[in-house]
């Protein structure tokens, strides 16, 4: 065996070239969600405890023992959720607030995919992530 043999090949490979946004349309108007690679470090750092504070509350609203618990609970769920959708996207807040809940979960699950986070469930009392 010769010296070229026995090197390894990389493990990965990574660049420093941004990514596209990716693409999306409400209504026929397309928008654009952005990753990690779009943001900012204290955009970063923001992100990653929204969707830490929107996965808690999940937890939370699962746990709750009256209605108006649970109520209060989703409502806070609720504008995390469109603080992530806007803030992800380029789609301006009151487009995102007129969304139907399943447009939403759409929306939701592609940002988690693209930002390799999970969502915990939706205050409609749906599952995790693969049903949002």
């Amino acid at each position: 065996m010769g010296a070229e043999d026995t090197r390894r090949s990389p493990l990965f490979d990574i660049s420093t070239e941004v990514a596209e946004a990716i693409p999306f349309a409400v209504d026929g108007e397309l928008y654009h969600i952005s990753g990690w690679e779009h943001m900012s470090r204290s955009d970063e750092a923001k992100t990653t405890a929204i969707f830490a504070k929107y996965n808690r509350l999940s937890r939370m609203l699962e746990e709750a023992k009256k209605r108006e618990e649970g109520e209060r609970i989703a409502a806070a769920m609720y504008d995390l959720r469109m603080e992530l959708l806007s803030s992800l996207t380029d789609l301006p807040r009151e487009v995102a607030e007129k969304l139907p809940m399943s447009g939403q979960a759409k929306l939701m699950n592609a940002i988690a995919r693209e930002t390799g986070q999970t969502v915990g469930e939706d205050e409609s009392g749906g599952g995790g992530a693969e049903e949002l």
